[in-house]
């Protein structure tokens, strides 16, 4: 089962699906006054109003903490944390999918963003797969001059050292822990990514695939909103940088090599 829906993720008509089903979920919902001649202002005042606002400061610490404690699991304790890892990750995604893009406001009802709320519960849906049926081999990491690249590159963004209220640069340590990074997709998904990479190719082709290409579609999209619309600050789109370069590179490498039969971790 595993080869095969390797091997479909793998052709390009997937690829085409995948980008037309963007088209399709692109539009999103409001269940008061929706119009496709207002759909970008509701895009725009649902993730403005989206439950993460709403949610208190000592959660962005929790949800800080426990990817930090996971990790370090994973070095002392391996494959024993690797369902455990997997779950957590399908559970972000599931969050990630609510709290960023779901608003009930008075202007617009119940809104949210469709083709993030789609992609990022497939994203979720597929770690629960990896936790399954776990294909993840955490023994024994490979570490490099490129791996070490992306283990910096996630690390900025679990750190995201940018002021929140002005969204410019801001080194304070603090924001290890202070930070809403642990409930945001574009800043937790590189260091979700470069875990797997940093155990590639003894991992789950599969989940760094479509991890990956959700990724870096919504790199893209970001990259366009904030350079292209002007919707953020350059430093705002600096800080999305490790999602567009971690996801591309995760993406290529689930295409290099065919993914092992099984990782015997059962």
């Amino acid at each position: 089962m595993n080869n095969r829906v390797d091997k479909i993720t793998r052709k390009w008509c997937f690829f085409l699906l995948f980008i037309l089903l963007q088209g399709l979920a692109l539009f999103p919902f409001a269940s008061r006054n929706f119009a496709l001649s207002n759909y970008v202002e509701i895009a725009e005042y649902s993730l403005g109003h989206s439950f993460i606002g709403q949610i208190h400061p000592l959660f962005y610490t929790v949800f800080k903490i426990i990817p930090i404690v996971l990790i370090i699991l994973i070095f002392i304790l391996k494959n024993r944390v690797s369902r455990i890892f997997s779950i957590y990750a399908g559970i972000s995604y599931f969050i990630f999918a609510l709290v960023q893009n779901v608003a009930i406001t008075d202007k617009y009802g119940l809104s949210f963003i469709t083709v993030n709320v789609v992609m990022f519960t497939a994203v979720g849906i597929f770690w629960f797969r990896e936790a399954i049926t776990p294909q993840n081999n955490f023994e024994t990491p490979t570490l490099n001059l490129w791996k070490s690249f992306i283990i910096l590159l996630a690390l900025f963004a679990f750190w995201t050292p940018g002021d929140p209220a002005t969204g410019m640069p801001d080194f304070n340590p603090a924001y290890f822990v202070t930070q809403n990074t642990g409930l945001a997709f574009c800043l937790m998904t590189p260091v979700f990514l470069a875990i797997l990479i940093l155990y590639y190719p003894r991992v789950n082709f599969i989940t760094l695939r479509i991890t990956g290409l959700v990724g870096l579609m919504l790199g893209i999209y970001n990259m366009f909103f904030i350079f292209g619309m002007g919707t953020g600050t350059w430093y705002v789109g600096v800080l999305h940088f490790p999602l567009v370069i971690v996801s591309v590179t995760a993406l290529v490498l689930s295409l290099i090599k065919t993914a092992p039969v099984t990782n015997n971790l059962e």
